[in-house]
């Protein structure tokens, strides 16, 4: 078994030692198999029982002693009677039984007549597969004794009601063999499963021992757990199964919330551990936001109360938020910064157990950057310069910014400086213009890890680097082509959308629109990078060659709007350095003296200071025209579905006069022969006669069953 246990080390050094995206895929596999594992305890087992002798053996051994040496035997009884008086004793496996024993008859008095007789109705069976239908009768009494809190518990009746939850997850479409039960209605079909997501589980851990909501299944004996273990895991196993094959989102939200008082049982057994967590991420990854929000809470309390699943758990959320963000547009962007933030929350949850796994990925990501410096290949590239990555290092400047406030994460906080430098390798890596918005995305996450971890990153020399790139763009004369009919306005167009892009082509950098959003886009970056730094004692000599280049870049500048708004924040600029100069010049500063660096900072953090007070105007105004721009994007909606309800309207108003036009043309051709008007008579009462006909046979649609799964309205009653 040594060799075996060693054979798993190193395979799982060698997964960690890989050099591409496919060994994240291997890490989420665990050392050893789950075989290998009952081996071992049954080997222990086995060991453990040939250390004791049972009350049998210990006898017959002295009946043959005393044939053989009865000398001895005698001595024995004369001066250690003890050994040879085994009748008051017990062995340890007659104490054991004895034990068991008495658990039996403890449980047999606690449960008292759990093994009733069941007085279930009797069912119709299927002619076609034998199988039994499930029918009215059969729900209701289920319902009377399962939802009755003062009843006795019926093994019977609970193992009747999982084997319909059986019947219902081989409905929803799992691959099962076909179960002994069969429903046919779809409204009790709907009962049934509302019954059993409401009982099943509270009696399930009643039988386990469950006594407190926040004791997650506290077995009370191993006997107890042996004797419900196979109807547990039946139920369990069902569960997990109807969870994936059903795509209704109330249905999904409403097992989620079943499932997460049963998070102890599940973490009972392994395999169905393992396969809960299968089932989460694919739901965080692949599900609406509100499924995506009960699957987070549903981890963070398995990752939080049973630390021994917290590695799986860790490992498949990575994994399935790296597959997930191939591809980001305007939809899914939303979804991911929401996983970013529940997968902060839980790593946070065990910042000690996740720290190598976080040193890990964070080194894949510097691994890729160093093969494609060091190879400059455009392929090598190419795996740097995409949305995975780059919502990789999203994830992660997240996490490690909330472990900044969280205490015990200090380790985790230690990983801000390699991603730093990470970032600013992946700005300088290619320097063409057509990953501009790249660099702007490298420049806001390095804002944020200062922002928030308290360190200084030197934000603004790389902004004036990408403004120099903005200038040589704006130089060139757009293509006449490539203008948009519509006006220049303030809000940014809904078309482009920085946040959502990677690169950019020829004919769109000559695009006036995508020209303002870029510079908008850079000047907020600009913004928030000297307010972080502004209530610093070093701002005047740190603006001081910033400065200049603002002043040498705004010359060159042909964008009359964005030239304005440049010069106005150099001017507020040195305004700031000068109020800093003259606060600190008025005071004496003893740099050794905490109290005295505090009194200083709290003094330039000022509200009223000329950069504070510039910033606030401008977040005002940035703030309504994000605003407007959402409502804009909802009016342009709701306009784009109004004009073509009005065009179809319109189509149907012209064909209705030209149908009546002819109508007319017809009755005055008609009324000029003899008999005109008694046609025109005639046509009038027969179409009459027809819409009559029409009527009648048009009746309404009875109350036929539909065998088609239809599972969206559920639930709408209880809530």
């Amino acid at each position: 078994m040594k060799k075996k246990r060693l054979e798993n080390d190193e395979e799982n050094g060698e997964e960690e030692s890989g050099e591409d995206w496919q060994a994240m895929e291997e890490m989420g596999m665990e050392s050893g198999s789950e075989g290998e594992q009952e081996e071992e305890a049954d080997i222990d087992e086995a060991g453990n029982d040939d250390e004791f002798i049972s009350g049998k053996e210990y006898k017959t051994n002295i009946q043959k002693l005393k044939d053989k040496d009865p000398e001895f035997y005698k001595f024995l009884q004369e001066n250690e009677a003890d050994i040879l008086n085994f009748e008051g004793e017990q062995s340890d496996e007659e104490e054991a039984g004895s034990e068991q024993e008495s658990d039996e008859d403890e449980m047999e008095e606690e449960e008292g007549s759990e093994e009733g007789t069941s007085r279930a109705p009797k069912l119709r069976k299927d002619p076609s597969s034998g199988r039994l239908i499930v029918d009215d009768a059969l729900l209701e009494y289920l319902e009377e004794n399962l939802e009755d809190p003062s009843a006795q518990i019926d093994l019977s009746d609970v193992r009747l009601a999982i084997d319909v939850f059986t019947a219902c997850t081989a409905r929803v479409g799992a691959d099962i063999e076909p179960p002994e039960y069969v429903i046919d209605e779809q409204p009790i079909f709907d009962g049934c499963v509302r019954l059993c997501f409401r009982s099943i589980g509270p009696i399930l851990c009643k039988l386990m021992g469950k006594q407190d909501d926040d004791d997650e299944a506290s077995v009370t004996s191993k006997r107890r757990f042996k004797k419900y273990s196979p109807l547990v895991k039946q139920f369990l196993q069902n569960l997990l199964l109807f969870v994936s094959e059903v795509q209704s989102e109330k249905v999904i939200v409403s097992a989620l919330h079943t499932i997460s008082p049963l998070v102890g049982l599940f973490a009972k057994f392994t395999k169905l551990a393992k396969r809960l967590v299968k089932v989460l991420v694919r739901i965080w990854t692949r599900k609406t936001l509100n499924c995506r929000i009960v699957a987070t809470l549903v981890m963070s309390k398995l990752a939080k109360n049973h630390s021994q699943h917290f590695s799986n758990l860790f490992k498949s959320c990575y994994l399935g938020f790296v597959s997930n963000s191939r591809d980001v547009n305007n939809d899914s962007l939303p979804l991911l910064q929401f996983m970013q933030r529940s997968f902060a929350e839980i790593t946070l949850l065990a910042p000690e157990r996740s720290y190598p796994y976080a040193f890990v990925y964070i080194r894949q990501i510097a691994i890729h950057l160093r093969n494609a410096m060091i190879g400059k290949r455009t392929d090598l590239v190419q795996t740097v310069y995409n949305w995975q990555l780059v919502q990789c290092l999203y994830l992660w400047v997240r996490v490690i910014s909330k472990a900044h406030f969280v205490s015990g994460a200090e380790a985790l906080n230690e990983l801000a400086y390699p991603l730093t430098q990470i970032i600013v390798g992946v700005s300088n890596l290619c320097q063409s213009s057509r990953f501009l918005p790249l660099r702007l995305h490298c420049a806001s996450l390095l804002i944020q890890l200062q922002a928030n971890c308290a360190i200084f990153v030197p934000t603004l020399d790389l902004t004036c680097d990408i403004l120099d790139d903005v200038i040589r763009i704006v130089a060139k004369k757009p293509n006449i082509k490539a203008i948009s009919k519509k006006k220049e306005t303030t809000i940014l167009p809904t078309e482009i959308n920085l946040e959502t892009m990677l690169k950019c082509g020829s004919t769109q950098m000559e695009q006036i629109d995508w020209r303002n959003a870029v510079c908008d886009y850079l000047f907020r970056i600009f913004m928030q990078a000297v307010h972080i730094t502004c209530s610093q004692a070093a701002f005047p000599d740190l603006i001081f060659p910033i400065a200049h280049r603002l002043q040498h870049s705004i010359r060159r500048l042909k964008s009359p709007r964005f030239s304005q708004r440049m010069k106005s924040l150099l001017q507020k600029l040195n305004e700031h350095a000068k109020w800093v100069r003259n606060e600190i010049s008025q005071k004496q500063i003893c740099i050794d003296d905490d109290l005295q660096v505090l009194a200083i900072r709290s003094v330039l953090n000022h509200p009223d200071s000329p950069f504070r007070a510039f910033y606030r105007q401008w977040e005002k105004v940035w703030k309504l025209q994000m605003g407007e721009q959402t409502s804009f994007n909802a009016k342009g909606e709701s306009k784009g579905e109004t004009k073509e309800k009005q065009s179809k309207n319109r189509k149907g108003l012209n064909q209705k006069k030209k149908n009546d036009t002819i109508k007319v043309e017809v009755e005055e051709k008609l009324k000029m022969t003899p008999n005109g008007k008694k046609q025109l008579i005639e046509q009038k009462e027969s179409s009459k006669k027809k819409k009559k006909l029409k009527k009648q046979v048009a009746e309404p649609a009875g109350d036929a069953e539909d065998m088609i799964l239809d599972i969206n309205s559920w639930f709408e009653e209880d809530e």
